[in-house]
């Protein structure tokens, strides 16, 4: 069961307002199995929201529903307008490869965000529940 709620998720990211709260519960259930709220302690519920909209930007869920690109941060694979086009390669964030982590958490602002808070939260876990 997910800790955030799809009403919680459309707030912070209004750019997945358009999709139906059963759509957004989904990737929210998802997430929630990667999750373990008791590693993340505050910031699970975060954690949840920036995952969920990270699959659903990369898994397509925005155009499929015919909305905005939804945040990809992914370079340009390939844009003609006339006669000019325009291809660049996909990479990986150096910061997300340095770390270990998926290269696909960088095709997203918020898979960038989930992995700056993975890094937050290989600190200790004094930086996840906000005690000092």
């Amino acid at each position: 069961m997910s800790i955030a709620t799809p009403a919680e998720l459309k707030a912070r990211a209004p750019e997945f307002a358009a999709l139906s709260d059963p759509t957004v519960q989904t990737y929210l259930d998802m997430a929630t199995e990667e999750i373990e709220p008791g590693a993340w302690g505050s910031r699970a519920k975060s954690a949840e929201i920036l995952l969920a909209c990270h699959k659903m930007i990369v898994l397509g869920v925005l155009n499929a529903a015919g909305s905005g690109g939804g945040g990809a941060t992914g370079p340009v694979q390939g844009v003609k307008v006339g006669d000019v086009s325009v291809s660049y390669g996909a990479t990986a964030s150096l910061a997300v490869q340095l770390q270990g982590l998926d290269p696909a958490l960088a095709l997203s602002r918020y898979g960038l965000e989930y992995a700056r808070l993975i890094k937050l939260a290989a600190m200790g876990g004094a930086v996840l529940d906000g005690s000092a």
